[in-house]
């Protein structure tokens, strides 16, 4: 795992799922729609960080479906 000084505000979605902790937490964001790219378009697909911190301040968790 890469060291990080400062997140970006778009993220690409493999930075996206190291921000949130993982790909099943990312997963399970997208799957119970906290969360949807910024961003998408053909080569480019980026997350926003304040949607990233907002989604996982509503999300339940994995025991919540």
């Amino acid at each position: 795992m890469a060291t990080v000084i400062s997140w970006p505000r778009l993220m690409n979605p493999d930075m996206a799922v190291e921000y949130v902790g993982g790909v099943s937490i990312f997963d399970d964001l997208v799957k119970k729609k906290f969360v949807k790219p910024r961003v998408q378009r053909k080569g480019c697909t980026r997350y926003d960080r304040v949607e990233l911190d907002n989604a996982l301040d509503q999300w339940p968790g994995f025991d919540s479906d």
